[in-house]
């Protein structure tokens, strides 16, 4: 980091030098992305610190494994002062190997491949992972960081921006990176684990998995992990603990591990996964994007109108498809929704981003 951005972090006092470290960091990220950024102004990172549940607004969606999640999304101010701390949070730490969540160049399938040609996973999820790290544990981070330390009032402050209610929000973009600051010692003790029973380890947010060649050293290893999470102030969620092996369908990061049985193990996106979208071109197709939103339960819900959310989702979908295994049939999903796209009047790609869009009719003049 360059020196004068690393002096306010290191000395900074008050409202006036964040403000101006934020305008830099913002301006640092909107260079390299190709855009002008505004200034913010005193008394509106003074309002954010004041107040920060103001600039959030709350909602549900459902989980795959039923029931609701809890999002608490930064309102668009507060999500770029996030957005422009994320280049601070990585710079501030190594992360292992072992970690793949949003760490650049790693991503779900190298995730899962860590586990390929191995006979029994252990899949463990992390209890209520964000709200459990604390403001207080963020704080002492940045202030004790083996890189760079934060003066009092700039860790406090910046540890203030990135949290609500005195922990993580699920729907920040800083709050997976910050896990990464915080589990760094989790990770060397969950590897040397791993080491102890002869399995293999890696991490995705708060997807724990361990592999290995029998079921036995799993066992052995369950009780000892679970151990460790509490001592790092996490718990286990044994609702989603679960030891998969051969004789059943193995699941890492919603990823399939396949074909160890016949010699060549590959990553896959499930079946079920690949059906829903060619449903869903189909319907497009067949019913017009209208119908097909509504046949796909798309409400309208969080301010998006259900035509271009049906559309969003779509795109993303096909998107991950092709990132994980971009076969043929997945090769003609794509040209499949660039067909529609076209047929709806849409003069972008299937691999235009539309999120900054408000309803189609907007997306369709990109």
């Amino acid at each position: 980091m360059e020196e004068h951005l690393s002096t306010h972090l290191r000395t900074g006092q008050d409202v006036q030098t964040l403000t101006r470290f934020l305008n830099a960091m913002l301006l640092r990220r909107a260079e390299k992305d190709g855009w002008t950024p505004w200034r913010w102004q005193e008394r509106q990172i003074d309002a954010m610190l004041t107040d920060p549940s103001w600039f959030y607004r709350s909602f549900t969606i459902p989980k795959k494994s039923g029931g609701l999640r809890h999002i608490d999304a930064p309102k668009r101010t507060l999500k770029l002062v996030q957005w422009a701390l994320v280049p601070l949070f990585s710079e501030m730490f190594t992360p292992s190997s072992q970690v793949y969540g949003f760490v650049k160049g790693r991503g779900i399938v190298d995730n899962a491949s860590v586990h390929l040609g191995q006979s029994a996973l252990l899949n463990v999820d992390i209890q209520g992972f964000f709200p459990s790290v604390s403001r207080s544990r963020i704080e002492a981070i940045l202030k004790d960081g083996p890189v760079l330390r934060l003066s009092e009032y700039m860790a406090r402050s910046i540890a203030r921006l990135c949290t609500l209610h005195g922990g993580l929000p699920q729907g920040s973009p800083a709050s997976a990176v910050l896990t990464n600051l915080v589990t760094v010692r989790l990770d060397a003790r969950l590897a040397g684990l791993a080491e102890q029973f002869g399995c293999r380890y890696s991490r995705y947010v708060d997807d724990i998995t361990l592999s290995a060649s029998s079921r036995a050293a799993l066992d052995r290893a369950l009780p000892k992990l679970e151990m460790i999470l509490l001592s790092e102030g996490f718990a286990l969620n044994t609702n989603k603990t679960r030891i998969q092996t051969l004789s059943m369908r193995r699941e890492v990061t919603g990823l399939v591990l396949s074909g160890e049985r016949i010699g060549v193990p590959a990553v896959n996106v499930p079946r079920p996964y690949r059906r829903q979208v060619r449903a869903m071109l189909h319907h497009w197709r067949k019913h017009g994007i209208s119908e097909a939103a509504a046949r796909n339960g798309f409400d309208g819900d969080h301010g998006v109108r259900p035509d271009l959310a049906f559309v969003r989702q779509l795109q993303g979908r096909i998107a991950h498809l092709r990132h994980v295994n971009p076969t043929p049939e997945v090769e003609r999903f794509y040209t499949d929704l660039s067909d529609l796209l076209v047929s709806e009047g849409f003069r972008t790609s299937p691999d235009t981003d539309l999120e900054c869009c408000a309803d189609l009719e907007s997306a369709k003049a990109i």
